[in-house]
């Protein structure tokens, strides 16, 4: 794990109380660089809360959009499960230390990295894409929330977990089995998180939510797919074609806002156009 964009190593030199409902006091995004997660980072930094992102390519803009907040960037490959496992484990501790020496009540971990390749017939199954899926979608989160979980759970600090997952996951969808896969598989870590918090009795909030039809790259991978593959390359197209791609920032305002509410988690899988 390489930090390329780094404005602070102590990511909230003041800290603010701000209650036990509200603004969390730190904000981890992975697929921070691009796209929603882009859009996450900023509106949170314009916020004036601190964010620490994970992303295979850094974004120095964040730097000059901070305007008073930090962000702390990382490079990182998430299908790398040796790199996940280190850059967690070292995420974990020095918010562990953080929070101690400070009044934070509460910190945030979006799980929005994610591939939507391999986007082919199961037939066509391409293995190496298929395991890169399955590291990226689904063990990646699973680390990040398991270290976070141990190193803040004894300090009593809240978490709160946002899993970006799909529709997708809820439904079969022509050449996007691993896609549709992953995401029921991201669906069920969270109900999983969410039975064990309740089970410990753990400051734990969690929720796979669903955030729409984006206009965004990966959008853009699909649409370029042979019409061959299955009907979501129609569906897509059809859907940019006239004008139904929701923008990353309005969807991350979105998102932030149920987030933030207090009785986010009271579903640990959900759908941002339903809450």
């Amino acid at each position: 794990m390489t930090t390329t964009d780094a404005v602070a190593t102590d990511p909230d030199p003041d800290p603010v109380d701000r209650g036990p409902v509200g603004r969390p006091d730190c904000v981890v995004v992975t697929g921070a660089s691009r796209g929603l997660g882009a859009a996450l980072v900023a509106r949170r930094l314009a916020q004036g809360v601190p964010v620490i992102g994970y992303a295979r390519t850094a974004n120095p803009a964040f730097a000059a959009q901070a305007d008073g907040a930090h962000y702390e960037g990382h490079q990182l490959d998430l299908a790398d499960p040796a790199a996940v496992e280190r850059a967690a484990t070292a995420l974990a501790s020095a918010l562990q230390a953080r929070a101690a020496s400070s009044r934070w009540r509460r910190i945030d971990l979006v799980n929005n990295a994610g591939t939507v390749e391999p986007v082919a017939p199961l037939a066509a199954l391409d293995v190496i894409a298929a395991d890169t899926a399955w590291r990226t979608n689904v063990l990646a989160p699973a680390v990040f929330t398991a270290r976070m979980l141990a190193a803040l759970g004894p300090a009593g600090i809240e978490l709160r977990i946002l899993n970006v997952s799909s529709g997708a996951g809820r439904r079969p969808v022509p050449g996007w089995a691993m896609y549709c896969t992953t995401k029921a598989a991201l669906d069920m870590l969270s109900r999983c998180t969410a039975a064990e918090a309740q089970h410990h009795g753990a400051a734990v909030r969690v929720s796979a939510v669903a955030p729409g039809v984006i206009d965004t790259a990966m959008q853009a991978t699909i649409r370029a797919a042979d019409e061959a593959v299955g009907s979501i390359v129609t569906e897509l197209r059809d859907a940019s074609r006239q004008g139904r791609l929701a923008h990353p920032d309005d969807t991350a305002a979105a998102l932030l806002a149920y987030l933030d509410r207090p009785d986010y988690g009271d579903l640990p899988v959900s759908d941002i156009r339903q809450v």
